[in-house]
């Protein structure tokens, strides 16, 4: 019989050694690795055995009886050269990370953010729990904090006491643009909504026929100048209830979809129209983004108290079994499922098709946000490579009089949605319409705000498409090339969403070469943003996709890298989608 030799890059190695590990992390049994004797069996560590050895002869886990397949990948895993990286791994793993690192961590991601006062507000830490004070000018700013603080790697859960200090108007001024921004909205505008203000406090009344409706009215009240709060208040009406395996086959079918959740380690549990979420996650934003996919027809409450947040658990050991590949039946069953439970897209006929996990999309729709929207929500979907988006917005009527010409009509809803903004209202912004397609010219300052006015304009009715000319007054801030390389590490480190044990970084006269691997399209802009902000003046990708085996025999030198310019990144990573996108 002959044994073949097996070395540390050998994938079979690497798949035996993940899916052997991950169930020690998984069950939490791990033995220190500085202790000499295994307990409870008597084996010992002998002296001269590597550090692979060592590893996995004090790694048991007794819960799954592994102990007779942890002496048998012993002898596998001498490996030179693989030891020390698996063993520092685990150390990690089971490290916990100062308080005081992870305020400084999420401040610095507030200060990095243009949409939020970073100056003006504050973050403290207790056990991984971030308490966020200040104030800020608008209810949006506020939300955005929160899902920034979120994202950094060991913070559990985020308190957010930041207050909401707007300009000042009146209730009957907030009231009057409250209704005009829920009539305007393509989606809100069919819904049969009460509202009160009380010192600028909305109050939302009403039924809707699902949570995310619910949401989205009260995100659309939010983006109103002067609103301090709200109070939704609105009833959800499902019209008949669901079986609780119903329920949780939908909810199972979102979270094994979704991009931004790993769902190996999650349970769901249904009872009586009430969902509560078990087991654990890496991120607190992970934790928040289930709880919404939770929220589908027949739910009456979710429960996320019982998802443990373990940053160390985003990595490729939990997530083999995720990123197999899908079968382009299944892409396109779960994009389809996806718009079944948006509101923005629901209700529109879009044909799907997938090839090799290309999503195209075509059909009509009645407004450019949902257009946007749909491919957003094909892109949110595990095993989606990339979204050709040929869908045609064809709006029905204006909401003025059919003798007044439709270009001129969209300039004054156009410049009358970007007053009602708590951030577009201050730019100046000029506002011209030809055909349907609107043009917008001015100076803004930051990258965020000229997305940002686009992504108002897209709701307006009767606009088709945007053409946005927002000059940026961006300036490079220099850096030297040590600096760029350790503060983008840094960056890489903190992020939930970067597995930075898996891509590396040279920067030569401000331009960051990175390369690597990553588990998909979301991952790589993650990295890519962080290298932005670390300071790199031009990235050149040469990233690569987990499981993408179509290039594996060419060497990495020998590939096209990908060119990122931030006038241009930024330009579609500074969307309101930024973050996590929710409705």
């Amino acid at each position: 019989m002959r044994i073949k030799k097996l070395r540390a890059h050998d994938p079979s190695i690497k798949r035996i050694l993940s899916l052997y590990t991950a169930s020690l992390i998984r069950y939490e049994y791990v033995i220190p690795a500085k202790a000499g004797i295994l307990k409870n069996t008597g084996f010992r560590v002998k002296p001269g055995m590597t550090d692979s050895c060592k590893l996995m002869s004090l790694c048991i886990d007794f819960r799954r009886n592994l102990f007779t397949t942890g002496i048998l990948l012993t002898s596998i895993f001498c490996i030179d050269g693989l030891g020390d990286t698996i063993f520092s791994r685990v150390y990690a793993q089971n490290k916990e990370i100062r308080d005081r690192e992870i305020a400084f961590a999420v401040e610095m991601e507030l200060l990095n953010d243009e949409a939020v006062p970073a100056h003006l507000i504050n973050a403290e830490a207790n056990n991984g729990i971030i308490t966020l004070s200040g104030s800020v000018d608008n209810l949006l700013a506020r939300d955005r904090t929160s899902k920034i603080a979120e994202t950094v790697k060991g913070v559990r859960s985020v308190i957010n006491t930041i207050s909401v200090t707007p300009v000042t108007r009146s209730d009957t001024q907030i009231i009057i643009d409250v209704e005009k921004a829920l009539a305007i909205d393509p989606v809100t505008d069919f819904y049969e909504i009460d509202t009160k203000v009380d010192k600028g406090v909305v109050v939302l009344y009403g039924t809707v026929g699902s949570w995310a409706e619910k949401q989205l009215a009260e995100q659309v009240v939010k983006g109103v100048q002067g609103v301090k709060g709200v109070r939704n208040k609105m009833m959800i009406d499902y019209g008949k209830q669901r079986p609780g395996s119903e329920i949780k086959a939908d909810i199972k079918g979102r979270l094994s979809s979704d991009v931004y959740i790993d769902d190996t380690l999650l349970d769901v549990v249904v009872k009586d129209g009430k969902v509560t979420l078990r087991g654990t996650v890496g991120s607190a934003a992970e934790k928040s983004r289930a709880s919404y996919d939770a929220w589908v027809s027949g739910v009456t409450a979710v429960d996320n108290s019982g998802l443990e947040v373990k940053w160390w658990m985003r990595d490729e050991l939990r997530r083999e079994v995720k990123y197999v590949d899908k079968s382009d039946e299944e892409i396109m069953k779960a994009v389809g499922d996806t718009f079944f439970y948006d509101p923005r897209v629901a209700s529109f006929n879009i044909h799907i098709e997938v090839k090799d996990g290309v999503v195209t999309l075509s059909g009509i729709v009645d407004n450019l946000h949902a257009k946007r929207v749909a491919e957003q929500d094909a892109k949110n979907t595990i095993g989606v490579r990339t979204v050709k988006n040929f869908l045609k917005v064809r709006p029905g009527k204006l909401p003025t009089s059919p003798t007044v010409m439709r270009d001129p009509a969209i300039v004054e809803n156009v410049h009358d949605a970007l007053s009602r903004n708590p951030i577009t209202d201050r730019l100046d912004i000029t506002v011209e319409s030809q055909n349907e397609k609107v043009y917008l010219y001015g100076g803004v300052n930051t990258f965020y705000e000229k997305r940002l006015a686009e992504d108002v304009v897209s709701r307006v009715p009767g606009v088709i498409d945007v053409v946005n000319k927002l000059e940026v007054d961006y300036r490079w801030p220099w850096k030297s090339d040590e600096e760029i390389k350790n503060d983008i590490e840094s960056q890489w480190y903190w992020d939930v969403f970067v597995n930075s044990d898996d891509i590396s970084v040279k920067v030569h006269n401000g331009v960051a070469t990175i390369y690597g691997i990553v588990d998909n399209q979301k991952d790589s802009l993650a990295v890519v943003k962080d290298a932005f902000e670390g300071g790199a003046k031009i990235v050149r990708s040469f990233l690569e996709f987990r499981g993408d085996e179509k290039d594996k025999q060419k060497h990495t030198k020998d590939k096209m890298p990908r060119y990122y310019y931030p006038e241009y990144f930024y330009d579609f990573y500074s969307s309101p989608y930024y973050i996590i996108p929710r409705v």
